[in-house]
């Protein structure tokens, strides 16, 4: 059976790889504040020319009023002028922001009003708890990567940005969330640790594309390849990637409280192309072998190799007459030893042609992979594969 998630899934992040670009920021700073304040960029010199700002922030807290802007100021005598909020169209987002959760702004300025200075500057702010965030300056409109805005070459971010890491415990309250900014990155990895004991609670996985509405994302586990919308804390240890080219925000939220006494210790990094599974400009299987079957019963088509798992993309086998067939795994001679079923029997097959997105249907670690026919009947294909 194909997965029609994980199909979807793989296709729009080829497409993401093989075809979109990211262009990279002529300038950038992060910022952390605790209380009212400014973050300013040093170098003037830097952002001369910068026509399209963004910035954005995620809070950790319990802040229940926020006033955040990006602002701007002429050079007088190699020190800022006035400072004012940027001038120019915001042309997503608002300047300024007045979530308590986070936001995402863009402004493109005019010609006659860039500002050499640039800070990130909290007005107002009520409450306690942390602010991140980060502010990019360009030259060139990020919107237009691939097009007519993107130079050719067109830059590509190559720097992965901090890890984002939260731990939880069984004092920590429901609906906590672990927040970071996807906004000009287009995957993100998730890691849950577990340390201690944990017996209960439940982490969701949402995404935004304004930092306000949330929606839930389905997860790729990158051990399994198994889809998670949410995981039980007491399954143990685990990992996830997913494309999220084209929104803002992503957060890992405690929809069930912990329970225990252990600690699930949350990181989240975002890095600046989908690369949920390694992959080729050929796509994600690059092995693959000739299928040559006569007789009933097992026959290997592809060897064990150490402990490494076989990933199969597609399958395709005709016979010269109808034939029961079933993919099984073993070890020794035509897995004849722990051997197992790997899908089930397919009735009186003539023509057999199997598609497994990236490598989605897997065998177990360190055995061999073998096709089991009901009767002696002659039948040739290929499998393409990757092992490792």
């Amino acid at each position: 059976m194909k997965p029609a998630f994980l199909a979807l899934l793989f296709a729009s992040a080829l497409l993401a790889q093989q075809a979109n670009t990211v262009i990279q920021p002529d300038i950038s700073f992060d910022f952390t504040l605790t209380s009212t304040g400014t973050v300013q960029y040093p170098n003037s010199t830097s952002s001369l020319g910068i026509k399209y700002w963004r910035f954005n922030y995620q809070t950790s807290g319990g802040f229940s009023g926020i006033s955040i802007e990006l602002d701007g100021a002429p050079d007088s005598s190699g020190a800022p002028g006035s400072w004012a909020t940027m001038p120019g169209t915001v042309t997503f987002g608002a300047n300024p922001q007045t979530s308590t959760t986070g936001g995402n702004t863009g402004i493109t300025v005019n010609a006659t009003n860039i500002n050499p200075w640039v800070r990130i500057n909290v007005t107002s702010l009520t409450g306690s708890g942390t602010i991140t965030g980060r502010v990019m300056g360009y030259r060139v409109n990020p919107d237009g990567a691939g097009a007519a805005g993107c130079p050719n070459p067109c830059p590509i971010i190559g720097n992965q940005p901090a890890n984002q890491t939260t731990a939880w415990t069984s004092a920590t309250t429901v609906n906590t969330t672990n927040s970071i900014s996807v906004s000009g990155y287009g995957n993100v990895a998730v890691t849950y640790e577990q340390s201690g004991t944990i017996t209960g609670g439940v982490i969701t996985f949402e995404v935004s594309a304004d930092g306000t509405v949330w929606v839930p994302i389905q997860m790729v586990s990158v051990g399994n390849q198994g889809g998670n919308f949410t995981y039980p804390l007491q399954n143990g240890n685990n990992a996830w990637q997913m494309y999220v080219g084209g929104l803002t925000n992503f957060r890992v939220r405690l929809s069930t409280v912990i329970s225990g006494g252990g600690t699930a210790t949350i990181i989240i990094a975002p890095t600046p192309l989908a690369t949920e599974f390694p992959t080729t400009p050929g796509g994600f299987c690059t092995q693959s072998a000739v299928i040559t079957l006569t007789t009933s019963g097992l026959t290997q088509i592809i060897a064990a190799s150490g402990n490494q798992v076989i990933h199969i993309c597609n399958i395709s086998i005709a016979f010269a007459s109808g034939v029961n067939v079933q993919l099984e795994t073993g070890t020794g001679t035509n897995c004849a030893s722990s051997t197992t079923a790997l899908t089930g029997t397919y009735q009186s097959i003539l023509t057999l042609a199997l598609d497994f997105v990236n490598g989605t249907l897997n065998t177990p670690a360190g055995v061999a992979l073998c096709v089991n026919l009901g009767a002696s009947v002659t039948g040739g294909g290929v499998i393409e594969y990757i092992q490792y």
